[in-house]
């Protein structure tokens, strides 16, 4: 959580949260476990891109390469 600029720990979430008696302790506790969950969830995501990105960057070398061979060799590949 983002107040301005200052980037709030999870302690200091809980304690505006119980604070302003808007969720129970263990209500905090829950969404906050939740809020870990998925931001491991999003780095595997983002692990997962990265990998992505590097198999696309090697077809298209390998696609870069074919295109500089000669075309009897073109035709075999592609047809």
């Amino acid at each position: 959580m983002h107040i301005g600029e200052k980037r709030l720990g999870t302690s200091e979430v809980m304690w505006m949260l119980l604070k302003k008696k808007h969720i129970s302790f263990v209500s905090a506790q829950v969404l906050i476990r939740e809020i870990m969950v998925c931001n491991l969830d999003l780095q595997k995501i983002k692990e997962d891109i990265n990998d992505i990105e590097k198999r696309f960057k090697n077809i298209i070398d390998v696609l870069g390469k074919i295109k500089n061979t000669p075309t009897f060799i073109k035709f075999f590949l592609f047809f």
